[in-house]
């Protein structure tokens, strides 16, 4: 979980994860959400 505070409306932000994959088969990530209804579209998965 990632709080990212409060953001002026209009505002455009960004936060980056890093994982790595230590196993033998790709990661996959699934079922990416976020709480704030009006923005549950605008996740993008890199």
């Amino acid at each position: 979980m990632y709080n990212f505070g409060l953001i002026p409306a209009k505002k455009d932000t960004t936060a980056v994860f890093n994982f790595s994959n230590t196993g033998e088969t790709p990661l996959v990530i699934t079922g990416v959400k976020t709480s704030c209804v009006p923005y549950q579209n605008t996740l993008k998965v890199l």
